[in-house]
């Protein structure tokens, strides 16, 4: 910790670094802008300043994407070396998702003002992933006690994992969270940081695994005590759920009593010696293995449980999630609280410029497209299938997609797509959606560009089409070159995932759970997940406090009550939104028969010495190229089978002459 004299001497250095790193890349800061950055510098100083602990706890600072929240903790790393408090008054903790974050963040740093012959004996990076994947830049770092260290978060929360039954206080703190013995002084956590797991096993998916384990003869000996176990307690939580559905609620229905007496053999045989039985199921049997070691929940479709995996012993830390004040699931946890909500120079924000955190972007040059269709993971495994098998008829989600990319690359624009990681069936797909991308012919294309976070004067080749899964959606920066994305579909969490989540988030296993708040919560995520992958774009980029323009296509479906498009509108200040018209109809009986009668009209209306058309031409003449491709081919069979002048060959339509027929 540091006094108050050096709290105020770095607090005014660190803003005028980062006011120096931010005019560098063309931001030119307002007096709104301004103000909230000397916010999150003061907050800073304050969190280390051991002669006042009013501004010590967990907080979490709201600001939108790309507005520098990451470069303002790498100023202020950069203010502590030129003050000479690294290590001396400030050790800091970073942690982020991803290796390849940490590596960005170390980036930031040297970016910062702090020389690379210096960076090794100030930062480590430690990690277990190795360096051939490709994730990591070089093994990871030796020097525990380095002033800065950066960590993933799942190191963090799998040192610290426990159920809630284990009343101790974490006072043991592990290297990461220590320096030279003793407890850092900060801990920045990039993006969400949620408190507690939580683990949801539908009844009737372990009931498949019991019937899958019964219906293979090789374990009917080996396996016989688990699955007489596994069929008693199913029983009993079959009775549990029959009686909350008559209850019609979510009544209180807590086990602690069904733990085996050979627990862990019964986990080393599944995990071990149940190779046989489908991966998925498997590890549902491990996850419920897990958990009945402990209190679990049941509801009226399976069972929840959690575990809290942020020690409480981590009392000081800022948490940067843009999405913040948007989640609500993130906002019962009680232990974090909103900074904007508190801290003097933010209030003043709203008070003299009338602006909250989310307003300092201006979103005036981003263009939403919304398809009100829903896009969930059958809908779009079955329709990159149709694709692929020449099937795609209108309202084809992918047919679709694919017409908006062509339309964009030609623009000379590049294009991010994102879409679920797999499917009801396990399988992938993303890769199946870059298959469709391949078919159309849109693989491969490259795309010059000048990265703006390097400020390298010549151009970098970048892929033109890139396709992501949600997982990948946040604390990224690698595509911001691309200045339109797709959301086929948006991710969205089951509600007995959500159930547990909030158990999680209030530490309570009992705690009551209304359906219409789960359905909100769900709402907020579907948000929180659109937020951080759209943000993933040009957007991301600001200018003088406006955000790169950036048109987006997000296909999902609003409904009376989840309406994530009212729900996202006031995130994006002066965007623009605009309702998708498909360019291929969904063409139904009576419009399907109505052409036929057009082809058929309009076939009779060509001169006499006309002998052969082509199929697509008759489309343009009757103003149908919004038809999907296989609808007009059936419109077009239906035509030649009700009459016997023309025949189709190929794509042309032929009279058949009197010589056709041998005369």
């Amino acid at each position: 910790m540091i006094s108050t004299n050096e709290a105020k001497a770095l607090e005014t250095l660190s803003f005028t670094i980062h006011r120096q790193i931010l005019e560098e890349h063309g931001t030119v800061l307002d007096a709104a802008h301004t103000l909230a950055l000397r916010a999150i510098h003061q907050q800073l100083a304050s969190m280390l300043n051991g002669e006042a602990s009013n501004w010590q706890g967990r907080w979490a600072l709201s600001a939108p994407i790309g507005f520098g929240k990451s470069s303002a903790v790498a100023a202020f790393i950069a203010a502590a070396w030129q003050k000479q408090l690294l290590g001396n008054g400030v050790t800091l903790t970073i942690t982020a998702a991803r290796v390849e974050q940490l590596y960005d963040f170390e980036a930031a740093i040297l970016v910062a003002g702090i020389p690379a012959n210096a960076i090794r004996q100030i930062v480590s990076v430690i990690h277990k992933t190795p360096v051939k994947q490709g994730k990591a830049v070089r093994p990871s770092d030796e020097n525990v006690d380095a002033p800065v260290l950066l960590v993933a978060h799942n190191k963090i929360r799998g040192v610290y994992r426990r159920d809630e039954s284990w009343k101790a206080r974490q006072t043991d703190l592990v290297y990461f969270l220590k320096c030279k013995g003793e407890p850092r002084d900060l801990v920045i956590w990039d993006e969400r940081c949620r408190i507690s797991e939580s683990v949801a096993i539908k009844v009737k998916k372990l009931h498949q695994a019991l019937a899958a384990l019964k219906a293979l003869p090789e374990y009917a000996q080996s396996h016989a005590a688990f699955i007489q176990w596994l069929s008693t307690t199913l029983r009993r939580l079959q009775k549990e759920v029959g009686r909350l559905q008559q209850a019609h609620g979510y009544a209180e229905a807590i086990l602690s009593d069904l733990k085996p007496d050979n627990l862990q053999a019964f986990y080393t045989l599944v995990t071990r010696q149940s190779r046989e039985l489908d991966t998925g199921l498997r590890n549902h049997l491990t996850e419920f293995l897990e958990i009945v070691r402990f209190k679990v929940r049941v509801l009226p479709d399976g069972v929840v449980s959690y575990r809290v995996v942020i020690p409480d012993c981590m009392e000081n830390v800022l948490v940067l999630d843009a999405s913040f004040g948007l989640s609500e699931l993130t906002q019962l946890d009680t232990t974090i609280q909103n900074l904007e909500a508190a801290h003097p120079l933010l209030l003043e924000l709203h008070r003299q410029h009338r602006k909250h955190l989310a307003d300092l972007k201006d979103c005036s040059d981003l263009h939403f497209l919304h398809w009100n269709k829903g896009a969930g993971k059958e809908v779009v495994w079955a329709d990159c299938e149709a694709y692929l098998t020449d099937k795609a008829e209108g309202g084809n989600v992918i047919l679709e997609v694919i017409e908006q990319v062509k339309q964009w690359t030609a623009e000379g624009r590049a294009v991010l797509l994102w879409t679920h990681k797999r499917g009801t069936n396990g399988k992938d797909l993303g890769e199946i959606l870059r298959q469709c991308l391949v078919k159309a012919g849109l693989d491969g294309k490259r795309f010059q560009v000048v990265n703006p976070y390097q400020g390298k004067s010549g151009p970098i080749s970048k892929e033109q089409i890139v396709v992501e899964t949600y997982g990948r959606h946040d604390a990224s920066n690698q595509y911001s070159y691309c200045s339109a994305v797709v959301h086929v579909g948006v991710q969205q969490r089951e509600d007995l995932d959500l159930s547990g989540a909030i158990c999680g988030q209030k530490r309570d296993l009992q705690t009551g759970i209304d359906p219409a708040k789960v359905r909100s919560i769900r709402c907020a995520e579907r948000a929180v997940e659109f937020q951080q992958s759209n943000g993933r774009g040009q957007s991301r980029i600001t200018r003088n406090g406006r955000a790169l323009p950036q048109v987006t296509l997000g296909i999902w479906k609003d409904y009376q009550g989840e309406n994530l498009t009212e729900l996202l509108k006031p995130w994006y200040r002066g965007a623009t939104w605009e309702r998708y018209q498909p360019r291929f109809t969904e063409a139904s009986e009576d419009i399907s028969s109505t052409l036929v009668q057009k082809v058929a009209a309009h076939m009779t209306t060509l001169p006499e010495d006309v002998v052969c058309v082509g199929s697509k031409t008759v489309k343009r003449c009757l103003r149908a190229e919004g038809i999907a491709r296989r609808t007009w081919s059936r419109i077009v069979r239906q035509f030649i089978d009700q009459q016997n002048t023309w025949k189709l060959e190929g794509q042309m339509l032929v009279k058949q002459t009197a010589e056709a027929f041998g005369f």
